[in-house]
């Protein structure tokens, strides 16, 4: 850090973009009562930002063993609204990987996996609870019709 002065500051964006991230809070205090990632070693060479280091702090609180460089590699994706409430969700999933990896990896092959739907629909469900937001169940009814195409039409 060039200037220490700015030590505090820094500690206060990167709490004020945790709250702004629900789904990785989650995450976290999930991580830190498992340690699904202790005795895992972790570099990453990225953007460093408020947001980013609350996905390393997330990893490291699950028992990871962090090494976190600033190479200005990451070109973050727009989104809408704040970029704390925009990487939320990629931040989850990749914390999310990163555990199901560790717990797969003897049975995982060296390619690119696109992330498990169970892994996806855990990561939407924490979302929409953080928003209030409920999903109502098909009726036995409702269900007989989507099953069906020559109902409803």
């Amino acid at each position: 850090m060039k200037d220490i002065t700015f030590a505090d500051l820094g500690r206060r964006r990167i709490d004020w973009a945790f709250q702004q991230m629900p789904v990785l809070r989650t995450i976290r205090k999930q991580f830190i009562k498992t340690q699904p990632l202790a005795g895992i070693r972790v570099a990453a060479c990225m953007h460093v930002t408020a947001e980013t280091a609350n996905l390393m702090i997330t990893l490291r609180d699950g028992g990871a063993s962090m090494a976190l460089g600033d190479g200005r590699l990451i070109n973050l994706a727009s989104g809408e609204g704040h970029p704390a409430s925009a990487m939320d969700m990629s931040s989850a999933n990749q914390a999310m990987a990163v555990e199901y990896i560790l717990q797969n990896h003897a049975t995982l092959d060296r390619k690119v996996y696109q992330l498990m739907g169970e892994i996806d629909r855990q990561i939407a469900g924490m979302k929409l609870d953080s928003m209030g937001i409920k999903i109502d169940r098909l009726t036995a009814e409702q269900e007989k019709c989507h099953a069906s195409w020559s109902e409803g039409i």
